[in-house]
Order: structure tokens, then sequence, then C-alpha cells
């Protein structure tokens, strides 16, 4: 292992180098670290066992005070394509920012340390990369995960640049951020991640995004696992979510002129209230709960409904009356009705 010490315009870092580093790797994948020593070992795992073998891991130790510093340093004994950067607490966007700074492929993958790909990930989107030299950004659908790898809901990526629209106009993030890989001189074009952007910097950034002439897609498939738990960004911090999503909709109303129903502001506002509540209660809870009101509102299934809704309950801090059901069904009904 060698170590360099490094300064940059946010302050001085160590990077941790292999004893041998790769050369000309085609993905730089960016993760950053903080205190998540439970699931990174599988977040690394399924990184190291891609199909797709020329890449870089850059992680980046944004500070963390539990076992992850040490775990990283262990599995880069197992593998050479891992470059660590140990850095004081600075945030994810910054980190990122640090992260791009020293990537070195063509294409930049994300990946949060506390979620994992499928195998085939890295292939399946530089195959569409490939057959498509005017697309500029990949995702994959993505399965939303408890902590003990359940499946709670599957959200499909946008195939195209009007997809990804129409969930902008709908103050929605078209892709799930660790699912995403990009060419990397959209990145530079763009200037990476905006520091203002503590919470929402993807957001920010596909908004951004649509000024870089290029086509989006998505792999059609589950291709990204997103773990729901109690120390997940929106569990903690959905207030700042919230504000930064304000933004977000400010940007998408100057960029695209009367595309945006006034009301689509005031739901979002609701849901963004709601999601806070319920991460309160649970975040698991959340989306059980979530699923029993679709399911109860779309499919007309209400045994169905009732038992994810009884799902939600046993993860919940504060168990809610059966009856409040077709209630919640309908506020969802209405804060999804154009």
């Amino acid at each position: 292992m060698a170590l360099k010490q490094q300064l940059d315009h946010y302050g001085s870092f160590t990077i941790h180098y292999p004893n041998e580093i790769i050369e000309s790797p085609v993905i730089s994948v960016i993760m950053a670290v903080y205190n998540c020593d439970i699931f990174l070992d599988d977040a690394i795992q399924s990184i190291i066992n891609q199909t797709f073998s020329e890449f870089e891991l850059i992680v980046i130790n944004d500070g963390s005070t539990d076992q992850s510093f040490d775990l990283l340093l262990q599995w880069q004994t197992i593998d050479n394509r891992m470059i660590i950067i140990n850095q004081e607490n600075m945030g994810l966007t910054k980190s990122l920012n640090r992260g791009l700074s020293l990537a070195r492929g063509e294409f930049i993958a994300r990946h949060d340390c506390d979620d994992y790909s499928h195998k085939e990930r890295f292939n399946k989107q530089l195959a569409i990369f490939d057959h498509h030299p005017n697309v500029i950004i990949v995702g994959s659908d993505v399965a939303w995960i408890d902590e003990t790898n359940t499946i709670l809901d599957i959200m499909a990526g946008p195939q195209s640049y009007s997809d990804a629209l129409s969930c902008f106009f709908d103050i929605a993030n078209p892709y799930v951020h660790g699912s995403i890989m990009v060419r990397k001189h959209v990145l530079q074009i763009l200037n990476g991640y905006r520091d203002a952007f503590q919470t929402s910097q993807d957001f920010d950034l596909y908004i951004r995004m649509t000024q870089v002439q290029g086509e989006w897609r998505s792999v059609p498939e589950v291709c990204y696992y997103l773990r729901i738990h109690s120390n997940s960004i929106t569990a903690k911090k959905w207030m700042l979510q919230l504000r930064h999503g304000l933004a977000c909709a400010r940007q998408i109303q100057t960029l695209f002129p009367n595309k945006m129903r006034h009301s689509t502001i005031w739901k979002y506002i609701v849901k963004k209230l709601c999601v806070g509540l319920f991460s309160f209660i649970s975040p698991v809870a959340f989306y059980y709960f979530r699923k029993a009101y679709i399911t109860f509102d779309q499919d007309e299934n209400h045994d169905q409904a009732i038992m994810f809704f009884r799902l939600g309950n046993s993860f919940s801090r504060v168990h809610f009356p059966e009856m409040s059901l077709p209630v919640m069904a309908k506020m969802l009904r209405f804060l999804r009705r154009k």
C-alpha cells in the first residue's frame, strides 16, 4: 500500500493506493462511506463480483467513526482495483466531487455503501452505451429492500429523455442515484455536483444535465438494490431534502416554463411531510404502508392491501387502525393525481 497526502480546495486528505494500480480503467466507481460498517461488505462484494472487471473503485471514507475504514483497508488487500480516500467528515456532495477529481475511467458509476448491485449491472449498462453512442446516462430498474434484503418495492428507471422530463414535471427524481452510469465528459461539462446541495445533489445534477445534448436510458430490469433503514439519508434528512427539492422545482420552472402545475408543488410538500412522518415512525413501515395504499387504490385487492398494512404496523413504532386504510388510500390518490 502506498500513501499520498493531497490538498485541494476542500482541504487536505490522504489517498491509500494499492500496491499495483490497474491501468486505463473503463469505469470509475465512486462510493462515499460514512459509518456504514454493517452493510459495507455486501456493497463492495457486489462491485468486485461484477462480470465486467475493467474498473477502479474509488471509496471516500468521510470521517467514519465505526469500523468502516478498517474494513476498506482489508478489502484493498483482496482487490487492487480499490483506491481509498481518507478525510475528515465533509458530507456526501463534497466527497463525491473529490472522488470525481481522481477518476480515470471514461464512465462514472455511482454506488452507495449500504446498497448492492447485480453482478451483470456494469455489463448491461455499458452495452447500452455501446449500442447508442448518443446516450449520456444509463440507470436501471431498482428494488427497494429492507435491512434483511427483503424486497419492498420496485421502481422502473426512465427509458428516454421524455420519461425523465415527465418525472421532473412531477418534482420526482428520475433515477436512484446509486444506480446510474454517466459519461465522464458530461460531469466535467457540468463541473460535477454543486456544493450547495448537501442532499438532492443528484436531482440537481439531472436537471442541469438536461442542458447537455444526449439521450437517457435505463436497463429494463433490476440491477440495483436500494436499502431502506433508519440511518439512510431519506430517514434522517427529509426536511433538508424538502428544502433542496423545492430549489430543484424552481430550477425546473425556470428551464421549462409552464410545464409544471402550481398544485404539483403543494403535493410535493405534502408528500415530503408524509415521508418525514413515516420515516420517524419507521422507514421500512413507510414502504409497507405505501404499498398497502397503492394496492388498495389501484388493484382493489383489499385482502392483500390489509396484509401490507399489517406488515407496516409490525415495523412501526406507532400502530394505525385498519379502518384508516381507505382514508389514506384516498389521500394517496389525490397526491398521485395530475
